[in-house]
């Protein structure tokens, strides 16, 4: 569970880096900000051995990328 949890969040600042290369507006951007703050929760739950959080958090915050992305390409 320790290595889907690392994939996870590796997957999620991935797709971070592609949405930061995007032109995004202020509400876009505190978006982010939120998906970067999940990520950064996902790593201490990691570090705390809560698999379960670690993961829901990682995910959460690529959901949040993956919109943006997806509203960008509209």
């Amino acid at each position: 569970m320790r290595d889907r949890c690392i994939r996870s969040i590796e997957k999620a600042e991935e797709l971070l880096k592609r949405v930061r290369a995007l032109n995004l507006s202020e509400k876009e951007k505190s978006i982010v900000e939120k998906a970067e703050q999940y990520i950064n929760d996902a790593r201490y739950f990691l570090s705390r051995g809560d698999f379960f959080s670690s993961f829901g958090a990682s995910d959460y915050a690529y959901g949040l990328l993956e919109a943006l992305l997806f509203l960008k390409s509209l």
